[in-house]
């Protein structure tokens, strides 16, 4: 009788820990479902902004975009810091019933917004020319440059704010909002591309002023959540705390270097596909950086969707309900890159075919490069996860160390090493083994953290009862 009691008291135990599983899911997807939606959508508004370029200026207009797409990555590398810094701040403030710090907070990243994208708008009108040429414009592309950065420099601060609100309006409960906004601005984008740019052939400046429009589009619809009964972002006249501006830019550091390092990746391997391989190698990398653009902003969805609860348990001190979003994040992520890789494996010919040409030679390098490139992108995915996990637990130099890694040290070492031993495959294999070492670096670090946690907190638990 002991035993059968025993037995289904473990049964009642597990379908309860099923029901908390199943919640938990809901939850979590709640923040990913329209955040995934965003992520796939500006995914598709980088590839419309190209195509509308490429057809109606032609390619003098598309290296000229390829040329200032850098402008964008600088934008978001300080609008990423300060809102996901933002985002993990405010949340655990909250949490910790810190209302007027989490004020300061939201009026601090405003602020420095402000001032940051009202100078960055200022030099770039004053030197505009000089941008293009720093940016890599030569003679020939100069001209289409200066017009396509021109009309984007008026909505330099619209970028910045909506680049920090999409992640806070997310963090504070309405990811749906976050997301409308995205699909307007980015389908407005779009439309506006085909009309300026096709219909009254604009050409490249047509472009530049689409993406200019809505983005202050996209702005204007995000800020709506200030109208939200439910919104905790608020203004407070007394903000200026150099050490909580410190904190926020600590607690963001990691996502912005890894937004830096995309676009190092980028060069170092273009530049090592110049040395070693030919043309063909270049073009053949094009395609690979591009496509797996969307699985990577796909991974920060995913990670973003989980960083305000992960920290939101963490500041409680649920760690049982850390632990489980943190293995939901984990999981979703390995999921979309298994999916991933096993996609680019089965039409990695066609995916070549499409974008570059149907060259025997071209086929023969691409399709094992497509197979050896995409080969651990779960681990990719999980990593990104990892590195969000450090960082809404404001363990910054944890968040910093894999965003480095994994991102600069690795690449550039595995880009000087790789190729010796295996010529053009070793740059192929570059990304898979420097995610695959900093996995095997970073993954015990979690699940040590997490279980630390939940055991500290039982014994605490115990020592209360038993008082």
């Amino acid at each position: 009788n002991i035993n059968y009691l025993k037995g289904v008291e473990g049964m009642e135990k597990v379908k309860e820990n099923r029901i908390v599983d199943m919640n938990m899911f809901k939850l979590y997807s709640k923040y990913l479902v329209p955040t995934m939606i965003s992520m796939v959508m500006y995914s598709a508004y980088i590839f419309g902004d190209m195509l509308f370029v490429a057809k109606g200026v032609g390619k003098t207009g598309l290296a000229a975009l390829n040329i200032s797409l850098p402008i964008f990555t600088m934008f978001s590398t300080f609008a990423l810091m300060l809102g996901v810094g933002g985002a993990v701040t405010t949340t655990i403030l909250k949490n910790e019933g810190k209302l007027e710090e989490s004020k300061k907070t939201f009026t601090l990243i405003m602020v420095t917004n402000l001032v940051i994208s009202l100078s960055l708008m200022a030099f770039m009108f004053l030197n505009t020319e000089k941008l293009a040429i720093i940016l890599g414009s030569d003679e020939a592309i100069l001209p289409y440059s200066v017009q396509y950065i021109f009309p984007i420099i008026f909505s330099v601060p619209f970028y910045f704010v909506n680049g920090s609100m999409t992640i806070l309006v997310r963090a504070d409960g309405n990811p749906i909002l976050a997301m409308t906004a995205g699909l307007i601005g980015n389908f407005t984008n779009i439309i506006l591309d085909w009309l300026l740019v096709m219909y009254f052939d604009m050409g490249i400046f047509g472009a530049g002023l689409a993406t200019s429009i809505s983005t202050i589009l996209n702005c204007c619809i995000i800020l709506l959540h200030f109208t939200n009964l439910e919104n905790t972002l608020k203004f407070t006249k007394n903000f200026f705390d150099i050490k909580l501006l410190f904190r926020i830019m600590r607690n963001g550091f990691g996502a912005a270097i890894l937004e830096v390092s995309t676009g190092l990746t980028i060069f170092l391997t273009n530049r090592t596909l110049m040395d070693i391989g030919n043309a063909d190698s270049v073009a053949i990398y094009t395609v690979l950086s591009n496509t797996s653009y969307i699985a990577k902003n796909l991974f920060s969805g995913v990670a973003q969707s989980a960083q305000p609860l992960i920290s939101s348990y963490s500041a409680k001190k649920e760690y049982d309900n850390l632990n489980m979003i943190t293995r939901i994040g984990l999981l979703t992520a390995l999921t979309i890159g298994l999916i991933t890789t096993i996609v680019m494996s089965v039409f990695g010919k066609e995916v070549i075919t499409f974008f570059v040409s149907a060259e025997p030679n071209i086929i023969r390098e691409g399709v094992p490069a497509v197979r050896i490139f995409y080969s651990l992108f779960g681990i990719l995915g999980m990593n990104t996860l990892i590195m969000y996990f450090f960082q809404s637990m404001e363990k910054a130099l944890l968040s910093l160390s894999v965003s480095f890694l994994r991102g600069i040290l690795f690449i550039i070492i595995g880009l000087m090493i790789l190729p010796n031993f295996f010529g053009v495959t070793g740059v192929w294999l570059t990304t898979p083994v420097a995610e695959g070492i900093c996995f095997l670096m970073y993954y015990p670090m979690v699940k040590k953290i997490i279980h630390t946690l939940k055991n500290g907190n039982k014994n605490i638990n115990l020592n209360l009862q038993q008082q």
